[in-house]
């Protein structure tokens, strides 16, 4: 059964829960666009169809691609310590391959189901930048100090697109005025987690927009990025500004001391309260979230004795 497991964690599913986010607040702010307002405070108690194949297809993507980057990055995290599958062949090159493929083809298939010829474009689009773009030759994005910046830029648009798209409002320039503020506060985020993989990606030879920052410059824009897209997020204002006000004073922090283990807790408690505003508004996502975050732990401390998720800057 642990065995078993490990084909499920290989994919990071907790890491699913910003993608779900962003493309639920995709949903959120069309239903806006439509109607004048989005959705009211605990109006979905219970998913319906149409959410369940909008983030089921998703999570197939992305752990797809999660895979994918693992295979490629096998080198660099053994140098970090993190992300241990595949360079300690707990799971063999070769499943891993035939997992990552898998995945895709899947989740691609059950947008196609779906129907939507714009959410199928989306779902290609992110599978051909998060998957090869992002890792292969002759592009490897993720080597390049602005391609894995890029990317990662249109990994968060694809999500919010994805969800944006599903309510029928099929506006693309409407989609990309919306999605500012989500799309740079997603890019702060991106910035603060390639800090805590300077030493590995520098010995390993990519160029990462944090490794060519540093760890002080790199947490301080990072903090400024995220603070512009945290006031550019079109909510319903007093939900926007509890988000503000319970992430400023770790942001403020790691800007006046710009240590790397500042900007992981600003990332982590960041996420956390974008996920919370989700499930203000879809309240199924809270005991999704409460039962990966439990069950990724107890996994880890179980398989590995490994603390992971926390709340530390680690």
């Amino acid at each position: 059964m642990i065995r078993l497991l490990d084909y499920v964690f290989i994919t990071r599913p907790i890491l699913f829960f910003p993608g779900w986010a962003t493309l639920l607040l995709g949903k959120w702010l069309a239903v806006y666009r439509i109607n004048g307002h989005g959705y009211q405070l605990l109006e979905n108690i219970l998913p319906d169809f149409s959410d369940l194949l909008l983030l089921s297809g998703f999570a197939l993507l992305m752990g797809g691609s999660f895979i994918l980057n693992q295979i490629r990055d096998a080198e660099s995290d053994r140098i970090n310590k993190k992300l241990f599958f595949i360079h300690k062949d707990i799971i063999t090159l070769r499943s891993a391959w035939v997992e990552a493929v898998f995945l895709l083809i899947a989740g691609t298939l059950i947008y196609v189901y779906a129907g939507n010829t714009y959410i199928i474009y989306c779902g290609s689009f992110f599978v051909l930048v998060t998957g090869y773009l992002y890792n292969f030759r002759p592009f490897e994005l993720k080597n390049l100090i602005f391609g894995g910046l890029i990317a990662n830029m249109l990994m968060g648009e694809c999500a919010f697109a994805i969800g944006y798209f599903s309510e029928g409002l099929n506006d693309f320039g409407f989609m990309l005025s919306d999605s500012i503020g989500i799309l740079l506060l997603n890019t702060g985020l991106y910035i603060f987690t390639t800090l805590p993989d300077i030493e590995g990606d520098q010995a390993s030879n990519k160029n990462t927009i944090g490794a060519w920052l540093g760890s002080e410059m790199g947490t301080r824009v990072g903090v400024l990025v995220t603070i512009i897209g945290l006031f550019l997020l079109p909510l319903d204002v007093i939900w926007v500004w509890i988000f503000i006000l319970s992430v400023f004073p770790f942001l403020l922090k790691a800007i006046f001391k710009p240590k790397i283990k500042n900007a992981v807790i600003a990332l982590k408690l960041s996420i956390f309260m974008l996920s919370f505003l989700v499930t203000l508004y879809w309240p199924w996502f809270l005991l999704v979230g409460i039962v990966a975050f439990w069950g990724t732990k107890i996994y880890f401390k179980k398989r590995f004795s490994y603390d992971y998720p926390n709340f530390s800057g680690s």
